[in-house]
């Protein structure tokens, strides 16, 4: 230190002053320092308030209507909701099941009923569609690989309202089918209720529709999205679509979520932005769904790609605690909730539909937007474009403020700009500090057995990952101030902490720019935010150099970005906690949530800690901030607080899957080799079946460990998830064999049709729901197959497996009006000449899922669910297993 800096007397000032050395080295007196604790204890106190506005502000909805006090052409939610209850106390309504169809009567005689009494300007048309084809689904973005959808006489219910002549047309869509044993409120009934409303609404307008609107209610969409590629892939009024709007669900309840646009066409959201009364949108959701961070997907991809059409997608995602089980009921979606997104939903399309852009887009056809609202109150957005201009405007303002900052205030630039790098390491230092630190907690919370205890009490994300991260970072920056800033005064080592920081975010701007990605526009707000405080400040000329000043201007500069940053945090954790408990096996969710709690903390904390060296007494809100985090963790390792999951009004319980299977292995001719029949436990997170353990250990006193035997880990899988539930991790549970129709497979015929390929012709009969896997022996592979027009694809498997060197192949196949015909399919492999013919070539794994219907819960099911947990939530269904080797 003294190479560079003189020393000092007593009081603080260098007996001389040479040319070269900084002004500004002094260290303030030690009795004009800010009270540490009182200053960080606001700090929190803001932040608390800032926490709780957002909340209540969340929770704000729009009163409801009803029939008495609304206008004819309003939305009426006391309508919308009576449509929910119709449609959802049918219950589960599998693809193909009497409930499914149904609940697609109710749509077709509400939909007969709002056309008998609509204004006689509108021009009405109803077409039940029976649709049959195969598709190839990706989904190499969460892991699982891509494989061949087929389906046949799946139902869609579609209704035309507009003028008479079928030119430009504008598509809703929701789905009315349901997941099994899941009444689907929120998935996707809620919709379907609100679609049905909209149509009513627009029925009694008094002018007729400038162009036609088209409501698909769609009978498969979990099914994988078949029936929304069956209509927009064949249907006779696809081909008028110029645009469409989707309706999904993640959630019951809460504020409808715009989250993915495009592709191109910003008219879309710029029409959304100027019509939607209670607006609530974000491209950053956008881009974490098109990433694949959410495993789920929607029928906007389906229209997307194969109906090349933009679009919008919106869906509720508050409360996914209840998604795709059986507690997603009515009574979750709140009051208001289905007002607010009617009165969207409404605007928006008469809006689109009035729309010169729906017919001609123009130059709007291409290019993107950021898009992001303010708490609801108000939509910003802007063209991409624009945002690269702005971005890199900023980041270059910031570093010329910078570099005449280090020319204008100091007679030794070059040290300046050394202890300004300093500053910026020690801002990067925060930021590891603040992630490292959570990420530890959260392996140190798996270790101990804890995960998820945030599942329920999402509170304690903030003794587990808040609090002991702030406390880590603030020690060091104590540290920092005794050590290598010992000799410097508060103010200006803040304001190199001010300047350090800038630095910093204008790099992630920069580097997100770089990439294309939109939501640079968060970290630049806490770029332009203290910036433009400070700039205020100076320009209003209120004394920076007071240290109370400083920190108010502090604090204020990073206010509006703190408040949104919070509002953002918040919707996400919302989203993302309840996916914990359904994201699979292999996912550490502990150390995913530890980052995404950390995200909004990293970009807030880091402007405060210079606020650090204004102060004194900083071991005590340190020392504080310990013992809240050692309180929180004994409290969830030694009481309730810990516990994951919960029942009641407000659940949040374990997802139990559990399949009755019987499976069967037969030999090169035919003959069962070995039959096992067992109740499959197939754990949907990270905990497993450690609470159920405990909590009734009697159900795996005969249990065993599965242990992979075969093609596909001899699993009856209805999706190719063994990646993310590890079959090697799931239970076998004792239970008879199973008195249901097997699955019949029939090889009709082998014929070589050509020097080295030979084609093997199938005929099924069986379920509604069939999976086959395929893999073809070291000595062949599959050169192409009858499900449609694609190459044969891959899935993905374990690594470990002893087939791991082998392409694993699967197909899902499902119909909703029984065929007259069996499912039948070839595939056609490659074969070397000189390989004997009757050698073995494909070991082939046939699936029957029975999900509805007498054969779908066996009296063993039944029992297995009387003696579950209340924390527990059961899905479950009946399946037969046939493997072979041809």
């Amino acid at each position: 230190m003294e190479s560079t800096l003189r020393k000092r007397n007593n009081d603080g000032h260098s007996n001389n002053k040479p040319r070269g050395e900084y002004s500004g080295f002094e260290k303030s007196p030690k009795s004009k320092l800010l009270d540490g604790f009182f200053l960080f204890a606001s700090l929190a106190a803001v932040y608390g308030l800032v926490w709780l506005f957002v909340h209540v502000r969340l929770a704000q909805f729009p009163k409801p209507t009803d029939v008495g006090s609304a206008k004819l052409s309003d939305f009426v939610e006391t309508r919308a909701r009576k449509h929910l209850d119709e449609i959802t106390k049918l219950g589960p309504r599998v693809a193909g099941s009497d409930s499914q169809e149904a609940s697609a009567q109710y749509i077709v005689e509400e939909i007969a009923k709002i056309r008998s009494a609509a204004k006689n300007v509108h021009t009405f048309e109803t077409d039940i569609q029976i649709v049959s084809g195969t598709f190839n689904m990706d989904f190499e973005s969460i892991g699982l690989g891509s494989y061949p959808s087929v389906y046949e006489n799946q139902e869609n219910v579609v209704v035309r309202i507009g003028p008479k002549e079928l030119t430009h047309s504008l598509l809703v869509n929701c789905h009315y089918d349901s997941v099994v044993d899941s009444p689907g409120t929120s998935d996707d009934a809620v919709s379907c209720a609100v679609m049905l409303e909209v149509l009513h609404a627009l029925s009694k307008q008094d002018e007729a529709l400038p162009h036609n609107i088209i409501f698909l209610f769609n009978g498969a969409e979990e099914n994988i999205l078949q029936t929304s590629h069956g209509f927009i892939t064949q249907h006779k009024w696809a081909s008028s679509i110029r645009a469409f709007v989707n309706l999904e669900s993640a959630g019951a309840g809460g504020w409808e979520l715009l989250f993915q646009t495009g592709p191109d066409h910003p008219w879309l959201i710029e029409t959304y932005i100027a019509s939607a009364p209670y607006p609530h949108s974000s491209v950053i959701g956008q881009e974490i769904f098109q990433l694949g961070l959410v495993p789920s997907d929607t029928d906007f991809r389906i229209f997307r790609d194969y109906g090349k059409i933009p679009g919008l997608d919106l869906a509720h995602i508050r409360n996914g605690y209840v998604y795709h089980t059986p507690n997603d009921l009515p009574h979750f979606v709140e009051p208001g909730c289905m007002q607010r997104t009617g009165d969207n939903i409404l605007a928006l399309v008469k809006s689109l539909v009035a729309s010169p852009y729906l017919v001609d887009p123009g130059n709007y056809r291409h290019g993107t937007l950021v898009f992001f609202d303010f708490l609801g109150f108000f939509v910003v957005a802007y063209p991409q474009r624009l945002a690269v201009i702005l971005n890199w405007a900023v980041v270059a303002c910031v570093f010329i403020m910078t570099l005449q900052k280090a020319v204008n205030n100091s007679h030794d630039t070059k040290t300046w700009l050394m202890y300004q790098l300093a500053a910026v390491g020690a801002v990067a230092a925060t930021w590891v500090i603040l992630l490292g630190t959570a990420v530890v907690m959260g392996m140190f919370m798996t270790v101990i057995g804890r995960d998820m205890s945030y599942f329920t009490h999402d509170t304690n994300v903030l003794w587990l990952y808040v609090c002991p991260s702030v406390a880590a970072a603030l020690a060091f920056h104590v540290w920092l101030k005794n050590s290598f800033f010992s000799t410097w005064r508060g103010i200006e080592v803040a304001d190199l902490y001010f300047e350090a920081n800038l630095l910093l975010w204008s790099v992630v701007v920069g580097v997100l720019t770089w990439r294309g990605i939109m939501s640079a526009y968060a970290p630049l707000m806490f770029v332009c935010g203290p910036l433009l405080a400070h700039f205020v400040a100076r320009v209003a000329g209120l004394p920076m150099k007071d240290m109370k000043v400083y920190s108010a201007v502090t604090v204020a500069g990073t206010l509006i970005p703190q408040v949104y940053i919070t509002y953002m945090g918040f919707t996400l954790l919302t989203f993302f906690i309840p996916i914990m408990g359904r994201v699979g096996t292999e996912e550490r969710p502990d150390i995913a949530v530890a980052v995404m709690t950390m995200l909004p903390v990293v970009m807030v904390i880091p402007f405060q800690v210079g606020l650090v060296y204004l102060t004194e007494k900083m071991s005590k809100v340190v020392k504080g901030l310990l013992v809240v985090t050692l309180v929180g963790v004994l409290a969830i390792i030694f009481t309730p607080l810990g516990f994951p999951f919960s029942f009641g009004d407000a659940p949040s319980k374990q997802r139990i899957l559990f399949v009755h299977s019987d499976r069967q292995f037969h030999s090169r001719t035919g003959e069962v080799t070995k039959r096992d029949s067992s109740i499959w436990l197939k754990p949907f997170d990270h905990v497993g079946v450690s609470y159920l353990q405990k909590e009734a250990p009697h159900l795996f006193r005969d249990a065993k460990i599965v242990e992979c035997e075969g093609l596909y880990c001899g699993r009856p899988y209805l999706y190719p998830v063994l990646a993310r539930i590890d079959a090697r991790k799931t239970w076998d549970l004792p239970a008879p064999p199973l008195s249901v129709p097997r699955l019949e497979t029939r090889l009709v015929k082998t014929s070589q049709i050509s020097d080295d390929v030979r084609r093997l012709q199938f005929e099924l009969t069986g379920p509604d729901h069939m999976t086959v896997f395929i893999s073809a022996l070291p000595v062949s592979h599959i050169v192409s197959w009858s499900f449609g027009h694609y190459e044969p694809v891959v899935i993905n498997t374990l690594p470990a497996l002893d087939d791991g060197d082998r392409d694993t192949h699967f197909v899902y196949y499902a119909y909703g009006r029984k065929p007259s015909k069996p499912w039948s399919f070839h595939i056609d492999l490659y074969t070397p000449p000189t390989l004997d013919k009757d050698a073995a070539l494909v070991d082939i794994s046939f699936a029957g899922h029975y999900m509805h219907g007498k054969y779908h819960y066996t009296e063993a099911m039944k029992d297995f669910v009387k003696q579950l947990p209340a924390w527990t939530t059961p899905t479950g269904w009946s399946s037969t297993l046939d493997v072979y080797q041809f």
